[in-house]
């Protein structure tokens, strides 16, 4: 996996048009998660007036690496993890889940995740950006890698 730890403006094709820079971003960004730690990078996004990847990408450099490369070899070695939690969604509903990537095959653009919690498809064509992210939650560190589509929203997420 290449990484890139230059803060880009990432706004291929988004919902929005960004009015802040990076770093002035990235400050409203870290205001908003110490004033509401609970708060979900999807509804900071919005409050904020930006897509989900571009609020990461406000972060490369400081909690945050831009991820490059094959994102299916990356999905090939999520079984090192162990078990760990999955995010998938949309706007309209979130499938949470704990558990292994556990039999994994990649074939192309396509994925497929089976283990006796995750049942996963991934359509890794849609997987236009991804960022690992390394926070602190209630005072323990958290990793997290996350991947976002052409229009910078979130199409899935493995947390450590």
């Amino acid at each position: 996996m290449i990484r890139g730890t230059e803060k880009e403006a990432i706004h291929p094709n988004t919902r929005s048009t960004p009015t802040l820079d990076p770093a002035e971003l990235g400050a409203k960004w870290r205001a908003l998660r110490h004033d509401e730690p609970g708060l979900r990078l999807h509804d900071a996004a919005e409050r904020l007036g930006v897509s989900a990847a571009e609020l990461l990408a406000a972060g490369c450099g400081d909690h945050v690496t831009r991820l490059t490369g094959d994102f299916g070899q990356l999905v090939r070695a999520l079984s090192r993890l162990g078990v760990v939690l999955a995010v998938t969604g949309n706007l309209h509903a979130v499938y949470e889940k704990k558990g292994r990537y556990g039999y994994i095959g990649i074939h192309g653009v396509d994925g497929r995740v089976l283990d006796d919690q995750i049942d996963l498809h991934c359509v890794l064509r849609h997987w236009c950006l991804g960022f690992a992210v390394q926070e602190a939650v209630e005072g323990h560190p958290r990793l997290s890698l996350q991947f976002c589509d052409r229009e910078g929203s979130m199409v899935h997420q493995v947390f450590s």
